[in-house]
């Protein structure tokens, strides 16, 4: 199924849409769904790079790297590379990585940012690339959007 996300961007009064394919959940693969938190988080890039990224998104100051911590269908990610110009990875589980290429293969056009899809396991932290592992030191900014219980 193909989902067309609508983030709305007060600070220009229009807004951009995300398509997100999210194939039908087998399993385990929660990162197959987009969580609502991704959607609230996307919803408030504008504000939240203004009050708190504004030095890091300076263009004058290179391009900052950033990263997205299981990044599932990459609403999130897709959406800040959409509105923030930089240098992208988004992460997940390698089986989620497959559905989430596409994702970004779908919304390139669109994209201001460059963006990288990239394995990454927490369970598993010997077999990560160095780069990923120094995270701290090569990306300037990091993202996420956990999900978060009502209950």
């Amino acid at each position: 199924m193909i989902r067309t996300w609508v983030i709305p961007n007060p600070d220009s009064r229009q807004e951009f849409k995300v398509e997100i394919c999210e194939p039908p959940l087998t399993g385990d693969n929660l990162g197959l769904k987009t969580w609502g938190t991704a959607y609230v988080m996307a919803k408030n890039l504008e504000e939240i790079g203004r009050k708190y990224l504004q030095a890091t998104l300076n263009p004058d100051s290179g391009s900052p790297r950033i990263l997205e911590l299981g990044a599932g269908t990459g609403l999130l990610g897709i959406a800040a590379a959409m509105l923030w110009a930089g240098s992208f990875t988004l992460t997940d589980l390698p089986q989620i990585l497959p559905n989430l290429s596409s994702n970004v293969l779908r919304n390139k056009d669109k994209l201001v940012g460059s963006v990288e899809v990239e394995v990454l396991v927490w369970a598993d932290l010997e077999q990560l690339e160095p780069e990923l592992v120094r995270g701290r030191e090569l990306f300037d900014v990091s993202i996420s959007s956990p999900p978060l219980n009502m209950d």
